[in-house]
């Protein structure tokens, strides 16, 4: 069975193409030489070292009357380990935006405003930039299974879109209020039921045990020592 072809994002490698000065190149096969590597891993070897110069923006966001708190300075590469990475390219965005908003092209902030904008990406609809937090408030798995299908939408509006939840496919939060106010209906019926079942057993119950004391008072006029035998019935709940 043939399997299915990953994307570029997903696959543990990806190819890049670049150019680069002569005596830049024949520096990289001296070090591959010296190191008994290949080209491509002093390549990735020596771009992972550099990113681990390059800090990262101190973006931070300002929360209530609080005054703000940078944040530890971090480099990229970590950041991206740490923080952002995820094979899921919507995921990414989510996360970049939230934690480094200034690092967003303009195309992604297109995106970002879109999803900002869309009730059904959220549990509940951030009002400012702190709640769009993506650990706490998106809903990651939507946003995801929606996000070719808005790109595809931001590219023919040409701009800001807004997703609503017929779109994704959900019930609206009041869609979501009446169908829990049926299930309590319905299972306050179901109850009711039970109680009345429960009550009517009580009053059966109450029968018998009458019965019993007066077949047990009949017992001790004709037959007083069968009486003094039988135990005494236990108490009327």
């Amino acid at each position: 069975m043939a399997r299915p072809r990953k994307a570029s994002d997903q696959s543990s490698t990806v190819s890049v193409s670049l150019r680069v000065d002569p005596a830049i190149k024949y520096a990289i096969d001296i070090a591959a030489r010296v190191q008994k590597r290949t080209v491509t891993g002093v390549v990735e070897w020596s771009v992972e070292k550099a990113l681990d110069q390059v800090m990262m923006p101190a973006d931070f966001l300002v929360e209530g009357n609080k005054g703000p708190a940078l944040p530890e300075p971090i480099s990229v590469i970590k950041a991206v380990k740490e923080k952002l990475w995820s094979p899921d390219e919507a995921i990414r965005l989510v996360t970049l935006a939230f934690q480094y908003p200034s690092l967003l092209a303009f195309d992604e902030s297109i995106v970002w405003e879109s999803i900002r904008l869309s009730p059904p990406f959220w549990k509940f609809t951030p009002r400012v930039l702190t709640e769009a937090n993506p650990w706490r408030n998106a809903r990651l798995d939507v946003i995801s299974s929606y996000w070719e299908t808005l790109l595809q939408r931001i590219a023919d509006a040409g701009g800001i879109v807004q997703v609503s939840y017929e779109d994704v496919g959900l019930p609206t939060p009041l869609e979501l209020e009446e169908r829990k106010a049926k299930a309590i209906t319905e299972s306050d019926g179901f109850y009711q039921q039970m109680a009345i079942e429960s009550e009517n057993l009580r009053r059966q119950n109450e029968a018998l045990h009458y019965l019993t004391d007066q077949l047990f008072e009949l017992l001790k006029k004709v037959d007083p020592e069968k009486a003094k035998s039988i135990k005494g019935l236990p108490p009327l709940p």
